[in-house]
């Protein structure tokens, strides 16, 4: 049986290199000896020396492969992988953002007053029922393109 490679004309991330290091290492190892440095019987023993994997981690992987190859499973899963989060509280739809908008604007036309984060929130809770928090609240104002500084006054030299 002829093993074709996956691999082939693909870029190998830094994990990849440093398993292939490893074996390249283990082979010339053997080589060097001139015989088995591990028996061939001890098969994952041997496997696991060459990649430098503990045993445990390539029973798992022989597991899973074997679960692969009856065709339960397509392919090999990636442990810990980072899955995308929604944060419930911080989604605000189209509606609310329209309503986010009018209440910085009405802050600073009809109130003649810088709005501060603070004051956003408290009237937008009150009047939408918002349960995030500030910083919840100004990633969504900064998402809508809202963004201000601390006003410098020049009277007295302070921010």
């Amino acid at each position: 049986m002829e093993f074709k490679s996956k691999v082939k004309n693909k870029v190998l991330s830094g994990q990849s290199r440093e398993i292939i290091h490893s074996v390249l290492k283990f082979m010339k190892e053997e080589a060097n000896v001139d015989g088995f440095v591990i028996p061939l019987a001890k098969v994952q023993e041997r496997v696991a020396k060459a990649t430098g994997v503990s045993i445990r981690t390539i029973k798992t992987i022989a597991q899973e492969a074997r679960i692969i190859d009856h065709g339960e499973k397509s392919s090999f899963s990636t442990p810990n992988k980072k899955r995308k989060v929604t944060h419930t509280k911080t989604e605000v739809d189209a509606f609310d953002q329209r309503f986010l908008t009018r209440i910085i604007i009405n802050f600073q036309l009809t109130e003649k007053e810088t709005p501060s984060m603070k004051r956003i929130h408290e009237k937008f809770c009150l009047d939408t029922g918002y349960e995030g928090c500030v910083e919840s609240l100004r990633k969504e104002v900064r998402k809508i393109g809202f963004r201000w500084r601390k006003k410098w006054n020049q009277s007295n030299g302070e921010a």
